[in-house]
């Protein structure tokens, strides 16, 4: 990486933010409007196209990882994403906007990403199950295969028990399907062009800060590549489209877990870092702690007040990383 004085970099994570928030915006826009062309529900784009395409940059990332031989960025930057979806990224849009769980998104996304983070929980530490199929503590190719086959069987689940209503909030002039389809790709492409500038600029800002490497690798790779997931979330509750945001983080975790997960496996068996099980009890604890904070609330709703409330345990995990 080329050596730039501590404003460039500076200049350069700005940059970075700047093509997240257009890109977002494209995304989102477009999003809706594939939804109405092709008559489909706002949950199912947030779960699919929206959270594929806003999870590029930890399949990117995880790719390179297990060709590296480096397992600890495979599974701190899975583990880290979630963490901070469930905390920091559903914190923040539900105090921009309380957000409101229908039915359907607590009986199917909602449930779906509690029931695979455990799974996947499962399969990696149960040391009978990881040392059957020759891997200690890991990710053998057919735990990754059975990820694989669940995240297909969550798609086709929600696909048949979402309603298709009407979707507002659609920009005013028609726009034909595939011109909305060209431009929602060109707003995933500033996605991860601008997650990648914000990691690359944060990551020589704490450098030349002297921040520890390994704090600033479990954090602001996680926080970076979740980024986008922030961005369309917000933007989307701004547009009145709540069942997109809510989608799109809980359909981002079931892709981390299930998609990009079970293709790193696929890849190559992983071995799990055993210093990092308190990491990944955080990250089921995260979903756990929603799931219960949604289930227990008669309105069904995420309130501003429990928005804060997530945030502030998001900050609180990350001084616990700075203590140990």
């Amino acid at each position: 990486m080329p050596e730039f004085p501590l404003l460039i970099w500076i200049i350069i994570m700005l940059v970075g933010f700047y093509a997240l928030i257009k890109g977002g915006d494209l995304t989102i826009t477009h999003a809706i409007n594939i939804a109405k062309k092709f008559n489909l529900s706002d949950a199912i784009i947030g779960l699919t196209l929206v959270a594929i395409g806003t999870s590029l940059p930890e399949l990117i990332v995880n790719i390179l990882a297990v060709f590296s031989g480096q397992t600890e960025i495979v599974f701190g930057n899975i583990i880290g994403s979630n963490i901070t979806n469930s905390t920091l990224i559903l914190g923040a849009t539900a105090v921009v906007s309380p957000l409101i769980f229908t039915r359907n998104i607590i009986k199917n996304e909602l449930v779906f990403c509690l029931g695979a983070t455990i799974i996947s929980t499962l399969l990696i530490i149960s040391p009978r199950w990881t040392t059957l199929f020759g891997v200690e503590q890991g990710l053998s190719r057919l735990s990754a295969s059975i990820l694989l086959a669940i995240l297909a069987l969550i798609i086709w689940r929600t696909h048949k028990t979402h309603d298709t209503p009407p979707i507002e909030n659609v920009i005013e002039t028609p726009t034909h399907s595939l011109k909305s389809m060209f431009i929602f790709l060109i707003g995933l492409g500033g996605l991860m062009i601008g997650g990648k500038l914000v990691v690359m600029g944060a990551t020589e800002i704490a450098a030349a800060l002297h921040i520890s490497e390994g704090l600033v690798g479990l954090t602001l790779v996680a926080l970076g590549t979740s980024l986008p997931e922030l961005t369309t979330c917000i933007i989307a509750v701004k547009k009145g489209a709540h069942g997109i945001a809510i989608g799109n983080i809980l359909g981002s975790n079931i892709m981390n877990i299930l998609f990009i997960l079970g293709v790193s496996g696929l890849i190559k068996p992983i071995i799990f870092p055993i210093n990092m099980t308190s990491d990944l009890r955080m990250m089921l604890l995260s979903i756990a702690l929603v799931t219960t904070a949604i289930v227990t609330n008669k309105k069904s709703t995420l309130s501003r007040v429990s928005g804060y409330i997530l945030i502030g345990i998001y900050i609180a995990y990350l001084i616990s990383l700075g203590v140990s």
